[in-house]
């Protein structure tokens, strides 16, 4: 719950009066539920997070950085599918090309 507990603070910053962060905090915790493990080391995920997830029975669970996410496998497709390899060169660049410029430990 490490990584949940810095989302929550980051978001306790957020202004009490701003709409945009009103909108924003109520839409990110709406689905937020806390799950037991079972004895047989199993979660139960709640109805209104399969639905959601447009679930029925198989799933596809990844890895995020400091998260878990289920995915339905049609939903998974639809997000990966979304942007084109282009596309994806772009968007590493923009966020990650400028960050890590001058520091590829290949080329030292």
């Amino acid at each position: 719950m490490d990584a949940w507990e810095e989302n929550l603070k980051e978001i306790k910053t957020l202004s009490q009066f701003s709409k945009d962060a009103d909108d924003f905090t109520r839409k990110y915790l709406n689905g937020a539920t806390e799950v037991e493990v079972d004895t047989a080391n199993r979660i139960l995920l709640p109805k209104k997070q399969l639905e959601y997830a447009k679930i029925e029975k198989d799933i596809i669970l990844t890895s995020n950085l400091t998260k878990v996410e289920i995915w339905s496998p049609v939903m998974h497709e639809k997000a990966l599918g979304v942007i084109d390899p282009k596309q994806f060169e772009n968007l590493a660049e923009s966020l990650l090309g400028k960050k890590n410029k001058g520091s590829n430990p290949n080329l030292n």
